[in-house]
């Protein structure tokens, strides 16, 4: 397990970047996950509906 020095925790406290990133908030992905869903729905229908065009053409 890495320990992080003293001199390397200052370091950090004083870049500009690491500090935007632990101080901004974190990313809302509700609109992200709810499309998701959506999509997965949307394709596990297609996916059904294709599989019985493919039976209904196997059974001809």
């Amino acid at each position: 397990m890495r320990v992080l020095s003293k001199e390397y925790q200052e370091h950090l406290k004083k870049n500009e970047i690491y500090q935007f990133i632990v101080n901004h908030p974190k990313p809302d992905f509700k609109e992200l996950e709810k499309e998701c869903s959506a999509f997965e729905n949307w394709i596990s229908a297609e996916h059904k509906k294709e599989r019985e065009h493919l039976r209904e053409f196997a059974n001809k």
